[in-house]
This record gives structure tokens, sequence and C-alpha cells, in this order.
């Protein structure tokens, strides 16, 4: 029974408290922005594990939110560059939207470098702000226009 009882303890200490799923659902239909939601989803997840898993190692925490931010950069650059080649009549608000959230990724990279970033902002930031509000919410927006725009293009290469 000790044995069993140490397997779910392991079980338990190795499984995430918390963790983003990816659905293909979320699929906007444009390959480059799909792979870079899920790589968010990814990247989001490896933050909040460092956090929870780096009491008392700030470097490992302070990687995750690096590569976070590096990948959220390049994502909204990309998007911004797909959105304007499909004539996205919502870009200027949208790369506002970016604009904002890269500011609050970088504030909190602060805040982590000196200690002062609890689980529950990281969390906050990255389940609801990143992902909840902006990834599913405001993405969704432009859905319809690069679903159209990719349904064009198979239409024209049959």
């Amino acid at each position: 029974a000790v044995a069993g009882h140490d397997r779910k303890e392991a079980n338990r200490r190795e499984s995430p408290i918390l963790q983003l799923v990816w659905r293909s659902a979320y699929r906007c239909g444009e390959a480059s922005i799909d792979r870079e939601h899920q790589e968010l989803f990814e990247r989001s997840n490896a933050l909040i594990q460092s956090v929870v898993a780096s009491e008392g190692n700030g470097n490992r925490r302070l990687e995750a939110i690096d590569q976070l931010i590096a990948s959220v950069v390049a994502h909204f650059s990309n998007e911004e560059a797909v959105l304007a080649r499909c004539g996205y009549a919502g870009l200027e608000a949208h790369a506002l939207q970016h604009q904002r959230l890269v500011t609050q990724a970088r504030r909190l990279s602060e805040r982590a470098a000196t200690g002062d970033l609890s689980l529950g902002e990281v969390v906050s930031f990255v389940a609801l702000d990143v992902v909840v509000s902006h990834l599913l919410h405001e993405d969704r927006k432009f859905f319809p226009l690069l679903k159209s725009q990719s349904q064009l293009q198979k239409e024209a290469a049959s």
C-alpha cells in the first residue's frame, strides 16, 4: 500500500497544477498563425510550471518569461503582416492590443527579476489576458477573413 501511495504522490508532483489545453477548434485556418498560437499555449504552460517549480530559482522563471515574450512578439509581428496582406479592417486596433500585451509582459518580466511576481499574476496574465481575452476572443474576429482567404486559395489551386 505504501508503494502505491508513493506512486500516486509522484504522479501528482509530475502533473501540472494548471495547464492550458490547445484544441483544434482554436484554429483560424492560416497555418503560421495556428502554429504560433499552439506554441504560445506551450510557452504559457512552461511559464506557469516554471513559476510553480522555481521556488528560490528565479533564473528559470525569468528564462520562461523571456521565451514567452520573444514568442509573443514574433507571433504578433507575423499575425499583423498576415492581416495586412488580407486587408483586415481592424488591424490598427488589433496592433494596439498587441502593444499593450507586450508592454504588460515586459513589466511582469521586470517584476520577476526583482522577485516580486506571484503565481496568481502569471496565471492571470497568461491564461486570462493572453489566451482567453486575446487569442480566443479578439483573434476570433479575423478568423472568418482568414478562412475565406484559405478557401479562395484552395479553389484557385484546383
